[in-house]
């Protein structure tokens, strides 16, 4: 489905894109859970409720999770004028928020990589800040805290994170970035 199919399906426009959509195979486009009616039997998908309940799948994997959990929120809208099923919505919700969680965990080590760089103006805390969506001060705590939780981890395990050494460079580093 298009964004665009998606855009008019949440809206609550009845597209032949939802419809042909609709006719396909997958879970993705199956008729929600719960939907009683003559358009086929529903196909039950396993609800995901909580965080420690997703799947350790790669991330397309996951995308495709949401994506489907999405779809059949939008269907039930769109295509059966019925409220989402209630383990859709968390499904949807949970995957987005383990998503989010996966494509930003390693930014702090992009930012460490920006201050070692330190070139055209991309060791400023403005810059850095910008790109990340945080205040200057939420950014730099926040890469004070990573570094030092980096430096624990190194000395808890002997072997991963970063050394005193490297942590006090990164820190050092920070504190030269400009404003």
């Amino acid at each position: 489905m298009t964004s665009v199919a998606l855009a008019r399906a949440e809206a609550g426009h009845w597209t032949s894109e939802v419809s042909d959509m609709h006719m396909g195979s997958t879970d993705h486009d199956r008729k929600p859970t719960g939907a009683s009616g003559s358009e086929g039997g529903a196909t039950n998908t396993e609800a995901i409720r909580s965080l420690l309940d997703v799947p350790n799948l790669p991330l397309e994997e996951l995308i495709e999770q949401w994506s489907a959990a999405r779809t059949r929120s939008l269907l039930a809208t769109a295509a059966y004028q019925r409220p989402p099923e209630v383990d859709d919505l968390l499904s949807e919700l949970t995957y987005a928020t383990h998503i989010a969680r996966e494509v930003i965990s390693g930014r702090w080590c992009v930012v460490a990589q920006l201050l070692r760089a330190g070139a055209d103006g991309t060791s400023s805390w403005a810059v850095i800040s910008d790109a990340i969506g945080m205040t200057e001060l939420q950014a730099k705590d926040g890469f004070h805290t990573w570094v030092a939780s980096q430096n624990d981890l190194r000395h808890k395990t002997g072997r991963f994170g970063f050394t005193d050494t490297e942590a006090n460079t990164l820190h050092h580093l920070a504190e030269a970035a400009s404003w």
